[in-house]
């Protein structure tokens, strides 16, 4: 992946698109858990739990971005 993201870096100066650059790569290997608590309390329970969302916005990519789910 690092040999893919250098590419990626060498590729994008050129203006050429690639799926993953150095940045991607950094971003996809950093660990962000981040607590809640805090927010939570501020802004109490919220409307839909996560597993819903990310159901939501898949069902959204799909209807909308015409996303397809391989299996």
């Amino acid at each position: 992946m690092r040999v893919a993201a250098s590419v990626g870096d060498v590729l994008s100066r050129l203006n050429v698109k690639f799926p993953i650059t150095s940045f991607r790569l950094s971003n996809m290997l950093t660990n962000n858990i981040r607590p809640l608590k805090d927010i939570n309390d501020l802004a109490g329970p919220l409307p839909v739990s996560r597993l819903e969302g990310v159901k939501k916005t898949i069902a959204w990519l799909i209807d909308h971005k015409g996303y397809q789910i391989r299996r």
